[in-house]
């Protein structure tokens, strides 16, 4: 089994749409819960960044 940094690398690379939409999110925190190897929830934390 791949390192999961290895594998995230490769879920950028062959899902642009996956990205694109992490791109548009812009700043903030998205969670995937996994269980049994899939994905089961995700949560959405949206933070404001002061200057």
């Amino acid at each position: 089994m791949p390192p999961v940094e290895t594998a995230l690398e490769e879920l950028f690379k062959h899902n642009p749409d996956f990205l694109k939409a992490c791109q548009q999110f812009q700043w903030g925190k998205i969670e995937v819960a996994v269980k049994d190897g899939k994905p089961v929830m995700v949560t959405v934390k949206k933070d404001i960044k002061l200057s």
